[in-house]
């Protein structure tokens, strides 16, 4: 059933929320997204993730489970028990985040990836690993909700290639103009 296949999905990260869960004093909310993890348990593509929306049955879910793992990777801390912390600086919030998390950490919850003052290295290696970009924050900036702001931008990363086109195939079908180009 739904709710079957929905228990065991989320199993992994009910044991490592409440493994947090029991070290804290007071509820967190933190900015965090689930991915999909590669081969060598790195997160990859939206795509590898699409695939496990729509699962419904218990086995289809244990299955991909094993074949395609997921993890949290929390990036932000909003609110630290009763405190609202969005308008501290994104160094004070993520010094807070790390704390809290810190014991907790594992395959399952992750911390995001930083490069403080240069990320060159950084931009390099998503560049060489196909990442689809990269978020870049000012670390003085406070966390402003529900709206973009020059202190918070997203870097797409483009990945291209050169080809030559050495011809095309008349059209087939539902195209009319072009059928495909010979590269």
């Amino acid at each position: 059933t739904d709710a079957k296949a929905a228990t065991y999905e989320i199993a992994d990260f009910i044991r490592a929320i409440e493994k947090l869960r029991s070290r804290l004093r007071g509820p967190l909310l933190v900015d965090s997204e689930i991915v999909a993890l590669d081969e060598q348990k790195r997160p990859a593509g939206f795509q590898r993730l699409q695939g496990r929306i729509h699962l419904s049955g218990a086995r289809d879910v244990e299955r991909i489970d094993k074949a395609q793992p997921v993890a949290i990777i929390a990036f932000d801390l909003l609110r630290d028990g009763d405190d609202d912390i969005r308008g501290l600086s994104l160094t004070e919030r993520r010094a807070r985040l790390e704390a809290h998390l810190g014991k907790s950490l594992s395959g399952t919850i992750r911390l995001s990836e930083q490069a403080i003052n240069d990320g060159r290295a950084l931009n390099t290696r998503a560049l060489d690993e196909g990442w689809e970009g990269l978020i870049v924050k000012e670390v003085g900036a406070p966390y402003q909700s529900g709206r973009r702001s020059p202190a918070w931008r997203k870097k797409k990363l483009v990945h291209e290639q050169e080809f030559v086109v050495g011809g095309w195939t008349e059209p087939r079908g539902t195209r009319s103009n072009l059928g495909a180009l010979l590269l």
